[in-house]
């Protein structure tokens, strides 16, 4: 008989090792920094459930860049929903257990008055300009959390001041700044870009860490 017993747990894909890294942070703050399509809206769309489900009557807010995006992120939500009860209207769910998800534009002003959240996503935050901010941020309760994803791009910190201070917050505070890195084909095509590019790297605009999501080392930017 081998003296080496066989490990049978299942091998984690890259999403679920990401997922559980930022889940085990218990951080008021987090950001996941990374390039698009690397599984941000998805890891959202299944944090904001297990947080629904994990604590009854809570309340969570996803914001999204845009209508369109409201739309696909609520779609996504629904679809993982099979063989659970809930009430359902217009980018709204209510759970058995009271809590409730909305999922939200940046740009509807409107839809936020009154609006209070345990648990404050945003989605595509390097899309929000400050005047968005402004109606957003208020509506976390003051024990509640927040959660952004962003997309890094040429001096958006710098043209944004709301989100350059939640950048200073997460970043003096451990456990709260997640970088992911992109990886295969698509790092090639991203590295392309940025070197066939003339992008002019300013003020806190992807320098430093804030471009270590492509996984370039920090001194190629200096």
């Amino acid at each position: 008989m081998s003296k080496h017993r066989r490990n049978n747990k299942p091998k984690l894909s890259l999403f679920d090792k990401r997922f559980r890294e930022v889940t085990r942070s218990d951080a008021t703050i987090k950001i996941i920094q990374s390039a698009r399509r690397q599984g941000k809206t998805t890891f959202i769309v299944k944090d904001a459930l297990r947080k629904a489900f994990l604590k009854p009557c809570q309340k969570i807010i996803i914001c999204s860049a845009n209508s369109a995006m409201v739309e696909i992120t609520f779609s996504r939500i629904v679809s993982q929903l099979k063989g659970i009860t809930y009430t359902l209207r217009r980018n709204y769910l209510k759970f058995a257990n009271g809590s409730e998800l909305r999922v939200f534009s940046a740009r509807g002003e409107s839809e936020w008055l009154g609006q209070q959240a345990d648990f404050l996503y945003v989605d595509d935050a390097e899309c929000m300009r400050d005047r968005c901010w402004e109606h957003i941020l208020p509506t976390m309760r003051e024990q509640g959390n927040l959660l952004i994803t962003i997309t890094p791009r040429p001096n958006v910190l710098s043209a944004y001041p709301a989100l350059e201070r939640l950048y200073n917050r997460a970043e003096s505070t451990p456990n709260s700044f997640f970088h992911w890195p992109i990886v295969g084909k698509e790092r090639k095509d991203l590295e392309a870009q940025f070197y066939n590019s003339d992008y002019t790297l300013g003020a806190r605009g992807l320098v430093g860490s804030d471009f270590s999501f492509i996984g370039f080392d920090p001194i190629l930017i200096a």
